[in-house]
């Protein structure tokens, strides 16, 4: 349910002069985590191709070029890449995928304007406007659409799009808005002008727009949301009171800063799955943007196809799979990749056997191998408490044999895997 949306409206563009004034630091980056996995996903024939959307069942979807020069919309699963073609035009955006695979975005018209459409088994449709052009940003289970579309004033609009009804959502008190994500509860989420002439992140349910804030100071007339789980937790970007560009996540009327690799810097919020994972994009030292996972208070940069260029995170699925893009190790294309994590249980799996690899003298194999076991039960029975007690009592162990009955290579690699572990499950 989470995409990137391309900006067009007047809201946006207004949002892009104002930002692209201030100035502000570059810092360091957090090294990638050995548990990550990148795959190029490859092109429909052309030289880019973009993933927005992930869903349950792991069908991926995007834009990329074809062999032709078009831009096309495009589902990728088990390996193949299907082209979705277009509402008539020669153009065409995706936003995002249900898990029904229902896929929403917007496309050019065989008249050259630009609406909103749904795609399901083969047939897309137009979802029509409010007055203008339109686009679609999002799409729950139950095949609600989310977006924007022009009015008749010329004004953009949020809307919520529904057994072939577009309803205008209206603002927070200005001339424009725009949605960019509903949950399955039907919650919708985006931004918004306000009667002052700040830009704010709402919530919308029941009818009702909510100001959900900023990140505070002197900044604060700029905040962005752009995606919502289902327990209600919002994700985006707001400036903070240093005048710095944040992801920050929100959740029971309090907006967090999620920081940024090294500190002060900018980073974007695009998408957060059901356990509270948080994927987007953030300045590294060296200047590019490299996608990111946070989880339980760490950002971990997810890397690229090769060498320090740029990539882009843009939808996490429940099971932690990661899609976006990013530049090639030539610097010259980008592409469509697929970010696979491994899970506090995977890693427990992989460090069990790394220790049995080991052939350790057996009381000593026996008694941390009990930890470990006794470690993925604790977290199979949701009690965090105690596997973080029993990797703490692993590690401790193994340190205290580290040089004699337990090499010093071996302890700092079982080590090194236990923190890792630790990290991923949120100990203290």
């Amino acid at each position: 349910m989470e995409r990137r949306v391309q900006k067009f409206s007047r809201l946006f563009q207004a949002l892009v002069v104002a930002l692209a004034m201030l100035s502000v630091s570059l810092l360091y980056v957090v090294p990638v985590s050995a548990q990550i996995q990148i795959t190029d996903l490859g092109t429909l024939g052309g030289n880019y191709s973009w993933a927005y959307g992930i869903n349950s069942t792991g069908q991926v979807m995007g834009t990329s070029a074809t062999s032709s020069g078009a831009e096309h919309a495009f589902i990728w699963q088990n390996g193949v890449m299907t082209d979705l073609g277009t509402l008539g035009g020669n153009w065409i955006y995706v936003q995002a995928i249900n898990d029904t695979g229902q896929v929403v975005g917007q496309s050019t018209t065989s008249s050259g304007t630009q609406h909103a459409f749904i795609w399901q088994n083969g047939v897309m449709t137009d979802l029509g406007t409010l007055g203008g052009r339109s686009y679609a940003a999002a799409i729950n289970n139950t095949g609600q659409v989310v977006g924007s579309s022009a009015t008749s004033s010329g004004a953009d609009h949020a809307f919520i799009w529904q057994n072939g009804v577009m309803t205008d959502l209206g603002t927070l008190g200005g001339n424009d808005s725009s949605a960019y994500a509903i949950n399955n509860t039907g919650q919708v989420v985006g931004l918004s002008a306000t009667s002052s002439g700040t830009y704010h992140a709402f919530i919308w349910q029941n009818g009702v727009m909510t100001d959900l804030g900023t990140l505070g100071g002197d900044y604060s007339w700029y905040s962005w949301a752009y995606a919502i789980n289902d327990t209600g937790q919002v994700v985006g970007q707001s400036l903070t009171s240093s005048g710095a560009q944040h992801a920050f996540i929100w959740q029971n009327g309090v907006m967090t800063d999620l920081g940024a690799f090294g500190g002060n810097y900018y980073t974007f919020a695009n998408a957060i799955n059901n356990t509270g994972q948080v994927v987007g994009e953030s300045n590294i030292s060296s200047g590019e943007l490299h996608a990111f996972l946070w989880q339980n208070g760490v950002m971990t940069d997810l890397g690229t196809l090769g060498g320090n260029y740029y990539s882009w995170a843009y939808a996490i699925n429940d099971t932690g799979q990661v899609v976006g893009h990013s530049t090639t190790s030539s610097g010259t294309q980008q592409h469509a990749v697929l970010w696979t994590t491994k899970g506090p249980l995977d890693m427990l799996a992989d460090l069990t056997t790394l220790l049995n690899t080991f052939n350790l003298p057996q009381g000593i194999s026996n008694a941390l191998g009990v930890k470990l076991e006794n470690a993925i039960a604790a977290l199979q029975a949701g009690d965090t408490t105690e596997a973080c007690n029993l990797l703490g009592a692993f590690i401790n162990q193994t340190q205290a044999q580290g040089g004699k009955a337990i090499t010093e290579d071996q302890a700092n690699q079982m080590i090194s895997a236990a923190q890792n572990i630790k990290q991923a499950v949120g100990c203290p």
